[in-house]
């Protein structure tokens, strides 16, 4: 299994480096959490029936996502038929990405009330005929 390490070394706490290794390779790639997130849906991703996710890029180059069986391949290239270089790893390595991104994924803001929808809940804007 390759291992997977998530860091938050950038100006945007929302854009992290990711680095997928095992003892024969070593992939790190730029991404924003909520696309990384996407990766929970890899398993729809399947490439027999031609279908992947492209998630952020590696170096300008996007990066595109398939599964085979339980084996997740990272395509690397301008989509995901013509690639230069591809990385396989087990799902559950994916699997482990897109929960530690979901988890490092800031709580989203309460809805902003639209201008006016408060006003009726101050003093001096209730008038009792």
């Amino acid at each position: 299994m390759a291992s997977v390490s998530i860091d938050r070394s950038g100006d945007d706490p929302a854009v992290v480096v990711v680095m997928l290794q095992t003892p024969t390779w070593e992939f790190h790639f730029w991404a924003h959490l909520s696309e990384l997130a996407r990766l929970r849906s890899i398993r729809q991703a399947d490439w027999s029936a031609r279908r992947a996710l492209q998630i952020d890029d590696a170096a300008g180059i996007p990066v595109h996502w398939a599964i085979n069986d339980d084996t997740v391949t990272a395509l690397i290239g301008h989509d995901d038929e013509t690639w230069h270089i591809a990385f396989s790893m087990p799902v559950e390595t994916i699997d482990r990405l897109a929960a530690e991104a979901a988890e490092l994924l800031p709580e989203p803001d309460p809805p902003t009330p639209y201008p006016g929808q408060l006003e009726i809940f101050q003093p001096d804007a209730v008038r009792i005929p």
